[in-house]
């Protein structure tokens, strides 16, 4: 994901009133604290310290800093969970876990980025797709995701010395070709 469409979606996320609480803590813990559909998913008010404004997050080896917007949406998310009145201990919260212990699906995560065209795993981390041309046994456009580049410079390069294998031979597009098939009998 490149810079400007981070910087779209902080915008959205910070600014835009008529999304939902929900969608606003999601997004912006996923851009900017990398956290995982499943750590988003089991974070409770408890991970919360409100004295600190840090949070608590499952596999992570301390307190985690958050910075104002990400504080501001997770205060909104808190306030919509006060309309919800439910006991249910998970930060994130819907009208079909308000009565429940358990916390939000897969699918509601992915479905409250879905009109950003986006998911936690892509808001964590700048990617770079290179064709690799057809695969000639399906015949299909074959493609390679390269991705875990901490700028837009470490990412742009990467694609270019990526084409720059595909166009010399020595990057060969995958194949469901079974190991037998490359070998003539």
């Amino acid at each position: 994901m490149g810079l400007d469409r981070q910087r779209e979606l902080f915008k959205r996320w910070t600014t835009n009133q008529t999304i939902t609480p929900n969608e606003a803590t999601i997004g912006l813990l996923g851009l900017l604290h990398a956290c995982s559909n499943q750590e988003l998913r089991h974070l409770t008010v408890s991970d919360l310290d409100h004295l600190n404004r840090t949070v608590n997050i499952a596999g992570r080896p301390s307190a985690v800093p958050l910075d104002p917007a990400t504080w501001t949406a997770i205060d909104a998310t808190l306030r919509y969970r006060g309309t919800l009145h439910t006991a249910n201990p998970h930060l994130l919260v819907n009208r079909r876990t308000k009565t429940t212990n358990q916390p939000v699906s897969n699918i509601y995560v992915r479905h409250l980025l879905q009109p950003v065209g986006t998911t936690t795993q892509r808001l964590r981390r700048l990617t770079q797709r290179v064709a690799l041309g057809r695969d000639p046994s399906t015949g299909r456009k074959a493609q390679k995701w390269i991705g875990g580049f901490r700028t837009l410079e470490e990412a742009k390069a990467a694609r270019t010395a990526a084409l720059a294998r595909v166009n010399d031979g020595s990057c060969v597009a995958p194949s469901r070709r079974s190991l037998p098939g490359w070998f003539p009998r």
